[in-house]
C-alpha cells in the first residue's frame, strides 16, 4: 500500500491553495491522502504567524500530529515555518521545517526523506511528478475537509507576496515581494479544474490587487485575467477575494458590474475608519476616500454584497478613533465583517509605538463593533427577504432534507425544500426568514 499523509491548513485562503498544491504533487508521486484525523505516514502542519493566536494553534496542530503516529513524518511549513522556524522545531519537535519561500519543495523534501527512512534510494511507488499531468479520481474527491473546504468551489492562488508594508504586517518578511503567475497557466489550471466538478472559482493571492505588476502587461494584466477565466466554459461563478480600495479601478468596477459570472460581491479591507490610524498603519487611503469608492461601486452594482476585516486596538487607537470606525462601517453597510485585536508582531513597526491599548478595551471595542457588524448583517440579508435569488448549492443533508449555498452577493442560504438537490447545481429561491447567519428559503426552479 502507498503511504499516506495528511494536511492541516491554518490561515489565509493562499495557504489553502498552497496546501492543495502540496497535495497535488504527492498524489502524484504515489502518496495517498487521508484526514488528519486518521493514523498517516506523513503530517503536514501549514502554519499561519498574522497573529499571536494563529503561532499558538499552530504549535497546538503540530504536536496533536506528533501524537497522532509517532513513527510518522511531521513536516511543518507556512508562514511561521519561516519567521520561527528552528523556535518551531525545538517546541514541537518536528522532523522537517520547510520555510514558506520554499514551500514547493516540501513533496520532493518529503519523497527523499521518506526513501531514507526505507532504507532505499527511492521507494517503489514514487513517480516523477512530471511523468503525469492527469490526477487519480480520488484525489479530487479527498479535497473535501482538507486541503480545500468543498468541492463546488475552488480557491485559485494567482498571486504570492506583498509590496505593501503595513506597520502591523509580518506578511511581507515571510512571503516575501509580489510574485504573479502567467494569466497563461491560471486559465490552463481553471479548465481543469471545472472539468473536476468545480463551478465557483475563487481568485485569491497575499495582495491580489498587486498581480501583474512584475508581469511584461503591468496592471492591465489583472484584467486580462478575469476577463479570460470569465469565459472558462462551464465555470458558473467568479469571485474575486480581498482587494484594497486603492487598487479598484473604474475599467475593474465596468468589467465586474458587466459580467454575470462575476460575483457582484468585493472584500475591501478597511482596517479603521479613523485617519490618524490608517495613517499610523500605512494603509494608503483614508475614511474619505474609502466611502466615495463604495459609492460610485454601489452606484454601478446596486445590491453589491461588500465584506471587510477591521482591527481593533491598534496601537494609539482612542475612543474617538473607534467611534469613527464604527460611523464609517454604518455608512459602508458593510454585509459581513472580520473583526479581529490587534495582534503585536516582533519584527513590525506597530511593536515599538506607544500607546498600546489595554487588551479589556480592545475586547470591549470587538464586543460593540461584532454588535453593530450583526446589525448590518441582518439589514442586507433582509433587503432579500421576498425576492428571488439565485443560489449555488454546495452542501445537501439526506437526514434533514435541507441543502445550503450561497447567494453571488456571498449571503449564506438554508434551502429547506433541497432535498433532491445536487452539489454544482443552481436553483432560484426566495427567502423567507433570516436567522443570524443564513436566510431561510424556499424553491423556485432548478438549474444544472
Amino acid at each position: 500500500m502507498p503511504p499516506s499523509f495528511a494536511i492541516y491548513t491554518l490561515g489565509c485562503k493562499a495557504n489553502q491553495y498552497d496546501s492543495y498544491s502540496i497535495a497535488r504533487e504527492l498524489t502524484r508521486s504515489g502518496w495517498r491522502q487521508v484526514d488528519f484525523d486518521d493514523r498517516a505516514d506523513a503530517y503536514i502542519v501549514d502554519t499561519c504567524t498574522v497573529t499571536c493566536v494563529a503561532d499558538h494553534k499552530s504549535r497546538k496542530i503540530i504536536r496533536r500530529a506528533a501524537r497522532r503516529n509517532s513513527d510518522a513524518i511531521v513536516a511543518v511549513t507556512g508562514c511561521a515555518a519561516e519567521w520561527a522556524g528552528p523556535a518551531i522545531q525545538e517546541m514541537t519537535g518536528a522532523e522537517m521545517v520547510v520555510r514558506n519561500r520554499f514551500k514547493d519543495q516540501l513533496p520532493a523534501q518529503l519523497n527523499q526523506l521518506y526513501s531514507q527512512r526505507l532504507g532505499q534510494e527511492m521507494w517503489q511507488g514514487c513517480r516523477d511528478p512530471l511523468e503525469t499531468t492527469e490526477l487519480p479520481d480520488s484525489f479530487w474527491e479527498s479535497l473535501d475537509g482538507s486541503a480545500l473546504p468543498d468541492k463546488v468551489r475552488f480557491l485559485l492562488k494567482v498571486q504570492d507576496g506583498c509590496n505593501k508594508f503595513c506597520t502591523y504586517c509580518i506578511i511581507p518578511k515571510v512571503r516575501g515581494r509580489s510574485r504573479s503567475r502567467p494569466v497563461k497557466d491560471i486559465v490552463t489550471e481553471a479548465r481543469e479544474i471545472v472539468t473536476h466538478g468545480f463551478r465557483e472559482i475563487v481568485l485569491t493571492g497575499i495582495q491580489l490587487g498587486d498581480f501583474g505588476l512584475d508581469l511584461e502587461e503591468g496592471a492591465s494584466a489583472f484584467l486580462r485575467l478575469i476577463e479570460e477565466l470569465a469565459q472558462v466554459e462551464a465555470l458558473v461563478r467568479l469571485r474575486i477575494s480581498s482587494i484594497l480600495p486603492q487598487d479598484i479601478s473604474p475599467d475593474l468596477i465596468a468589467l465586474i458590474a458587466a459580467s454575470p459570472r462575476i460575483c457582484r460581491h468585493l472584500h475591501i479591507p478597511l482596517q479603521s475608519g479613523s485617519d490618524s490610524v490608517l495613517e499610523a498603519m500605512r494603509r494608503g487611503y483614508t475614511s474619505a476616500e474609502f466611502l466615495r469608492l463604495i459609492d460610485k461601486i454601489r452606484e454601478a452594482m446596486p445590491g453589491l454584497g461588500l465584506t471587510t476585516d477591521i482591527m481593533v486596538g491598534f496601537p494609539g487607537e482612542t475612543e474617538e478613533d473607534f467611534q469613527a470606525t464604527l460611523e464609517v462601517a454604518q455608512r459602508a453597510r458593510f454585509a459581513r465583517t472580520h473583526i479581529f485585536k490587534y495582534s503585536r508582531r516582533p519584527g513590525t513597526l506597530a511593536e515599538r509605538l506607544p500607546a498600546h491599548v489595554h487588551e479589556k478595551v480592545k475586547e470591549e471595542r470587538s464586543r460593540r463593533m461584532f454588535e453593530l457588524s450583526g446589525r448590518l448583517s441582518e439589514t442586507f440579508a433582509c433587503e432579500i427577504l421576498g425576492q428571488p435569488v439565485e443560489v449555488l448549492v454546495e452542501t445537501t443533508n439526506a437526514a434533514t432534507g435541507f441543502a445550503s449555498g450561497y447567494t453571488d452577493t456571498y449571503v449564506r442560504v438554508v434551502i429547506v425544500d433541497g432535498a433532491d438537490l445536487q452539489p454544482g447545481g443552481t436553483i432560484e429561491v426566495i427567502p423567507t426568514d433570516w436567522r443570524g447567519d443564513h436566510l431561510v428559503a424556499t424553491s423556485c426552479e432548478t438549474n444544472g
